[in-house]
């Protein structure tokens, strides 16, 4: 699958995931649900990093300055796990380990710890990050949109 087609995935999961999370809220927490739609959208272009990619240049364009405001902002575990985060992809090949639903979790994991400072709704998060690698996981199977 290129990068259209995991951005329309993405797209369309991080929708329904923000849409269900306001109905599940009962529509009290429009934050949390917004929460969880980007980290659909980021973990259904996640495993792509893996290689050079248009997912891979972005985290770099906005993982950089954020790291850089994180350690501003005295958040330096916060800071050193989006390190991680954008980086430790780049050690595996492309659809090897990055691309298995325990990296996945882990993945997800982290981000939710990136996270917590400002958004400390662990639960949801991380439903919403596992159904976003879940949707690039399936779409590299070969699912024609």
């Amino acid at each position: 699958m290129n990068y259209a087609g995991h951005l329309t995935g993405g797209l369309v999961s991080a929708g329904i995931v923000g849409a269900t999370t306001l109905a599940v809220t009962g529509f009290h927490h429009p934050i949390v649900a917004g929460v969880c739609a980007i980290t659909t959208l980021v973990m259904a272009l996640y495993p792509d990093l893996d290689i050079a990619s248009i997912p891979s240049r972005m985290s770099f364009m906005i993982g950089i300055p954020a790291i850089i405001i994180l350690i501003l902002l005295h958040q330096l575990p916060q800071a050193l796990a989006l390190l991680a985060f954008i980086t430790v992809p780049k050690m595996f090949p492309h659809r090897g380990f990055v691309h298995t639903l325990r990296f996945g979790l882990m993945a997800t994991l982290c981000w939710i710890f990136i996270l917590n400072p400002i958004h400390p709704n662990l639960v949801f998060t991380l439903v919403a990050g596992i159904i976003g690698y879940l949707t690039h996981l399936l779409l590299d199977s070969h699912v024609r949109l």
